[in-house]
Parts: C-alpha cells; structure tokens; sequence
C-alpha cells in the first residue's frame, strides 16, 4: 500500500453503474412524459382543448369533481352504474327516455369566490338511435341538446342546439366513430355506437351547481337504445377560460 492513499475496491465500476442508474431513471421519467402527453393529446383530440379531458390545474385552480365511474357513481339522483362491458368500463347509466325531462342529477358545492366553473363529460350514445336527443341541465335549466343517430347515412341529420345564455358557454365535439358495436347490441343492423365530448364554462357560478340529464328516446326501456355519462369533471377557477 502506498503511504498516504487508500484504495476503494470497485470504485469505477460503482462510477459506471450510478451512470447507469441516473441514465436508466431518466428514460424512465422521458416514456412516462411522453405517454402522459399522448394521453393527453389524445382525449382533447376529441373536445375543446382548454376545457377538455385531462387538464393541469393553474395555481387558482381547483378540482371540483372528477368521476370516471370505475368505483361507483354516489350522490347522482336518479343515477345507476354500468360495469359490464369492458370496452365501456364504468359509466353511469344506462337510461333510456324521460320524456326530455331532467332525471339524472347531482349537486356540487362550488366555492363562493370562483369567477368560472369549467364542467366536462362524455355523453354515449348506445345501439339503435333514430335522431333522439341527449338533454344537459344546469341548475335545472336546458343548457344544450344533442340528437344522435346510429344508422348509417344519417350522421350528417344530428344537430346539437345551445341555449343561447349569458352566463354560459357551451360545445360539443364529436369523438371518431369506430364503427363497431362497443356492448350492448340492441340486435339490429345500426348498432355502431357513438360518444361525444361535452364542455362548458360557466360565468360566476353559483354556490350550489346542478348539473342534470335527460333523454328524448321513447321510454325507459334500455333493450334498443340507451345513453350514458362518463369522464365528468368540474374545474373551478379565477382565469377566463380560453376558447
């Protein structure tokens, strides 16, 4: 041994391996990142991108509600809960008519001080639609309506219609059909189903918000045609949302 020098059995190979490591760990977080933003790229894709999908909160941000229905739907009057169908997963529905009237409703404590409230949802629409609408409430008042058809050659008939309200903004955009039945086949040849993005901005909330549904479809029976809502969300904040 030489005087005045100590030896580290390993140490460059303990060097080379904490490289290793840092370089490892840091491809890791760089896949992560970029699958996050696929995810995210990939559900605005299908909604307004300021209001849609997945949104990174601002620091006067608040996350109000955000239910996807995979472990229940508690709180929704008149709500049920769907598990069944794996191309679906958990959604709250299936519901069939109201007769266009709001059914399917719940509740949320909105802080006094918000200046916006930014609701999102996706609506489905299952198996056999004739042009039936999908009716959005809030605090018991008709926001939009939107008309679905499942049979071939009609998607150019759907109309969705927006109240025309000064202290509400609403759009809808549709998802890309995959022409496929998804679950649920009503047993007929138009069975291909349909989703679309909802978002809207409410302008000075109030304390207490409603957000309901409703549906035009002839009965309650769900055997033909039935809807559903998913991904639902309400973010609360001091900034104008962008359009």
């Amino acid at each position: 041994m030489v005087s005045g020098r100590s030896v580290r059995p390993g140490g460059t190979d303990f060097k080379i391996d904490r490289v290793i490591a840092v370089a490892a760990v840091s491809a890791l977080i760089l896949l992560i990142i970029i699958g996050l933003r696929a995810i995210v790229d990939r559900v605005a894709g299908a909604n307004t991108p300021t209001l849609a999908g997945i949104r990174l909160l601002a620091p006067d941000d608040r996350l109000v509600t955000f239910e996807d229905f995979e472990m229940g739907a508690p709180g929704w009057t008149g709500g049920a809960l769907d598990q069944s169908t794996p191309a679906f997963g958990g959604i709250l529905g299936r519901f069939g008519g109201t007769g266009g009237r709001e059914r399917i409703s719940r509740t949320f404590e909105i802080d006094p001080g918000s200046q916006f409230a930014m609701v999102s949802f996706t609506l489905h629409a299952i198996d056999d639609w004739g042009l039936e609408d999908i009716v959005v409430y809030a605090n018991g008042v008709e926001v939009l309506r939107r008309s679905f058809s499942t049979r071939p050659g009609d998607e150019n008939r759907q109309r969705t219609a927006v109240a025309d309200l000064p202290w509400i903004r609403a759009f809808v955009r549709d998802a890309p059909r995959s022409g496929t039945e998804r679950g649920f086949g009503s047993g007929s040849d138009a069975m291909a189903d349909q989703s679309v993005a909802v978002s809207m901005v409410l302008f000075g909330p109030p304390e207490e918000l409603r957000i309901g549904f409703g549906s035009t479809l002839p009965g309650d029976d769900t055997g033909t045609a039935s809807w559903a809502v998913d991904n639902f969300q309400i973010i609360t904040t001091a900034q104008r949302p962008e359009d």
